[in-house]
């Protein structure tokens, strides 16, 4: 079994054998890692694995690592948000809206149902994506990823369950300003 040490080791490996183009050595480093990591670590290096899959313009690829990933990661869990998120992304840049959609509740139940993290993001893109409504029956799911996330986020006072649009529009604003202030500095 991997120490914490020894995955943020295999893990750095990892990036610059990937960041040299150098498959052979970041296959080596990932197969490692999926024969003596935990369960947690075997979805945090497949979901990296993903992403940079991803930013090289392979989405099947990318679908198939994150894919692997989901049976590594618990339910509630933050890694299965972001793998659940990511997949719905895939989807989405691929051009089929009904996959992503579907991929985008995933990550909405596990936001809903999970440990304490924001859903804004999925918020905002499922929004988006059902052109500006929330369908009914999707109200409830949204109403606590909206709840939680406002939650999260520190917003004042409570969110709005009468106007979900806006109350995602609110939370989208926020975290904007606050990744703005942490630029910033401030």
């Amino acid at each position: 079994m991997l120490t914490q040490i020894e995955f943020d080791q295999l893990m750095q490996s990892l990036t610059l054998a990937l960041s040299q183009r150098n498959l052979e050595q970041a296959l080596i480093e990932k197969d490692r890692v999926l024969a003596e990591g935990a369960p947690e670590m075997k979805g945090q290096c497949l979901l990296f694995v993903g992403m940079i899959r991803e930013s090289s313009g392979d989405l099947q690829s990318a679908q198939k690592e994150w894919l692997d990933a989901l049976s590594y990661a618990g339910e509630g869990t933050f890694l299965r948000y972001s793998l659940e998120q990511n997949i719905g992304r895939s989807w989405e840049k691929l051009g089929d809206i009904d996959q992503s959609l579907v991929w985008y509740r995933h990550a909405l139940r596990t936001c809903a149902e999970g440990t304490e993290f924001s859903g804004q993001g999925v918020l905002s893109t499922f929004l988006k994506l059902n052109r500006e409504t929330i369908p009914k029956e999707d109200e409830t799911v949204v109403k606590a990823v909206i709840s939680k996330s406002w939650r999260v986020l520190q917003l004042p006072g409570s969110p709005g369950h009468t106007n979900l649009v806006q109350s995602i529009r609110t939370l989208s604003d926020s975290f904007s300003a606050t990744v703005k202030k942490i630029k910033n500095g401030a």
